[in-house]
This record gives C-alpha cells, sequence and structure tokens, in this order.
C-alpha cells in the first residue's frame, strides 16, 4: 500500500492510539526523529519533518481549555486529531512489527491504568543533550482530542511512568536513539 494510501485510512476509530518515540534536540543544530505505531503494528518514521505540530502543554493550568483533568505532576498535553493525522502525512511508511513482536493491542484497561499512574523521575542536570521521549497518545471521546501519557523521558530530565507494565510497551513497541532509528 502507497503511503497515501496508509494514510487516507487513518481515523480516530481505526486509530484509539498511537504510540510514539523520539528525540528532539535544538541545542547545535535542529534534529526532530522518531517514528509511530499504531494498534495493527504498522510504523511511520519522521526526521525533521516540515511543518510539525506540537502537543499543546496544558501543566499545571487548572483551567485547561478541553475538559481534561491536568496530572498533579503537570505531564498533561494533548494534541488534536487533524494536527496528529497532518503529522503523520510526514511520515514515511515503514515496516509493520506485528509479524515480528506480536499484535500490538493495548486494551483500555491498561491505558486508562497507564493515564492514572503517577510519574516518577529527576532533573538530571544534563543540559543541550536533547529529549528521548516514548509515550502513547490516547483519543478522549469526551474532549476530541489525543492525550499524552508520558512513559519516559530522558535528557535533562529523567521521568519514567511508574505503572508496572511501562517497561514491556516500550520493549515491545521499541524506542529511538538519538542517531539511530
Amino acid at each position: 500500500m502507497a503511503k497515501q494510501d496508509q494514510i487516507k485510512h487513518i481515523t480516530i476509530e481505526r486509530l484509539p492510539y498511537l504510540y510514539q518515540s523520539e528525540y528532539i534536540t535544538i541545542a547545535r543544530s535542529h534534529i526532530h526523529r522518531g517514528f509511530f505505531v499504531d494498534p495493527t503494528g504498522r510504523k511511520f518514521k519522521y526526521n525533521n519533518p516540515p511543518e510539525w505540530k506540537d502537543d499543546i502543554h496544558i501543566g499545571g493550568n487548572k483551567n485547561p481549555p478541553i475538559p481534561l483533568t491536568p496530572r498533579e505532576d503537570c505531564a498533561t498535553s494533548y494534541i488534536t486529531a487533524a494536527d496528529l493525522f497532518r503529522n503523520l502525512k510526514n511520515c514515511k511508511p515503514a515496516f509493520s512489527l506485528s509479524s515480528l513482536l506480536g499484535i500490538h493491542k493495548l486494551d483500555k484497561d491498561l491505558l486508562s491504568a497507564l493515564l492514572k499512574s503517577s510519574l516518577g523521575g529527576h532533573e538530571s542536570g544534563s543540559t543541550d543533550m536533547g529529549r528521548w521521549t516514548n509515550a502513547i497518545y490516547i483519543y478522549d471521546t469526551e474532549s476530541s482530542v489525543y492525550q499524552k501519557i508520558i512513559l519516559s523521558e530522558n535528557g535533562s530530565r529523567d521521568t519514567f511512568n511508574n505503572h508496572p507494565d511501562t517497561a514491556r510497551i516500550i520493549s515491545k513497541f521499541g524506542k529511538v536513539g538519538g542517531n539511530a532509528f
């Protein structure tokens, strides 16, 4: 299936969640690369994509512009379906992971538990090294946006989701390295 054929078949119904692993640095040059994996195991890679739409960070805002409940750890962010799908159009479809690692299904109970799990971590003291993030975007029907669930983040701060399945999920879906996919 051609790139545009894969992208135009993406809908909210077919994409209740989306895994993302990315690396970003702006210290010496702008590097932004990573990949998404959909629930069927299709992988979409990007490398310094044009016209990228970032998440909207709610942080500690007690009155967010949409009805998402801000997390106490200020890790709440979201992206509209239109912006997320626009980002996917900037990706290059890669191979399907389902044949290599098994089916990439995450049930609603697990996604809900990940969303409610606290984040642990600390400031690493490192600066200018970039940020590696592994996350899951889950569609929130009440607010009509994809909410970002941080699984892990390394760089200027080291953060991890305290849910016991976090490491298994990252291992299953994969993660991007600074210069490698």
